[in-house]
């Protein structure tokens, strides 16, 4: 509903605010849909609040820390074969880039 498409922005703009060099697709962004629907099970689609797709160690590290520091809910995507890897409303951690 509403109240949970301006949660989902409202993370997504935190987020994009906290990790500037690193790229994160939020439910407004171009390519948001393809990722969230890149998984191999796909009778389970889920609307994650963002994508992060951090390409270095120290970029999963900050990226970490901000889940941490803002108490968000974090999955971490690697091979999308787990049910949860696109989870509703979470920050996903996307390492398959």
């Amino acid at each position: 509903g509403p109240a949970a498409d301006q949660l989902l922005t409202t993370m997504d703009s935190t987020l994009k605010t906290a990790l500037p060099k690193i790229n994160i697709l939020g439910p407004d962004d171009a390519g948001y849909d393809e990722e969230r629907m890149r998984c191999w099970n796909k009778d389970v689609i889920h609307r994650p609040a963002a994508i992060v797709q951090p390409t270095t160690t120290e970029e999963v590290s900050q990226a970490v820390k901000v889940a941490s520091s803002k108490k968000l809910d974090l999955v971490i995507a690697c091979g999308r074969h787990g049910h949860d890897c696109m989870k509703e409303g979470a920050m996903v951690l996307d390492l398959g880039k």
